[in-house]
């Protein structure tokens, strides 16, 4: 039964962390260069500006949801098992996502 809760963490981290570089990596997208932004204005307009992107908020909630499985999954077993396989499994699953996406 632990192998069970070991390899669920194992997909939930893999699943969170790769929905989370997504989402963050298109709000950041949407917000644009932060540095010219920062010249141009305040860091609290700059951090204004980026919190209020939906999908920024949402990557945060999967990271966060990906560290927690970590954590869960470390208590089950080995790191030796769990570090290796989220690492692999979360590098697949980013690799395939960006075969899919258009130049």
């Amino acid at each position: 039964m632990r192998h069970l809760y070991t390899w669920s963490a194992i997909l939930a981290i893999v699943v969170a962390s790769s929905a989370g570089d997504v989402l963050l990596s298109h709000a950041m997208k949407q917000v644009g260069d932060v540095g010219a932004l920062w010249r141009r204005t305040s860091l609290l307009k700059v951090a204004g500006r980026i919190l209020r992107q939906s999908p920024i908020l949402l990557g945060i909630l999967c990271m966060t949801l990906a560290f927690y499985s970590l954590l869960f999954a470390l208590s089950w077993a080995d790191v030796s098992l769990v570090g290796p396989a989220a690492a692999a499994l979360t590098f697949v699953a980013q690799r395939h996502r960006r075969q899919d996406l258009p130049a």
